[in-house]
């Protein structure tokens, strides 16, 4: 069964920005964001491509939620380091769906490495890697 996005990730409303996982394993996660008319990054009518970064953290934040053991309520995340991406200019519209694929390269279920891509249109406009970590409750 694949980690639905609801029960993982704690983004609420427009700012839970993957819509659908297609396939996830230990080490892969490819999933769907739908852009959403009332998502609060949209500049105009469009999503810029620096927002992938977002979509990546959101299919890491899955796939880190699948590995752990636990089914707990999902807590806080954060981006804690950003490496090497490579980006595509592209505005995308409103009703796009983007492809999002994430790689787990290393750590443990508390804190983890991963790389990845955002597609548009088979098209890639972002590749990089990022690692994300789970904060406490209290937000240390």
């Amino acid at each position: 069964m694949h980690p639905t996005p609801e029960l993982v990730l704690p983004h609420q409303g427009p700012m839970r920005m993957i819509s659908q996982v297609l396939t996830h394993n230990s080490e892969h996660i490819h999933c769907n964001a739908c852009i959403r008319a009332d998502n609060p990054l949209l500049v105009g009518a469009c999503l810029p491509a620096y927002v992938g970064i977002e979509l990546l953290a959101q299919a890491s934040g899955l796939l880190l939620g699948a590995r752990r053991q636990d089914t707990d309520t999902p807590g806080p995340g954060a981006i804690v380091q950003i490496k090497s991406f490579r980006l595509q200019e592209a505005d995308i519209p409103v009703g796009t769906t983007l492809h999002v694929r994430a790689y787990f390269e290393a750590g443990n279920t508390e804190a983890a490495l991963f790389t990845g891509e955002v597609l548009l249109n088979d098209q890639q406009i972002l590749e990089g890697s990022l690692m994300i970590a789970l904060l406490e409750e209290n937000g240390a």
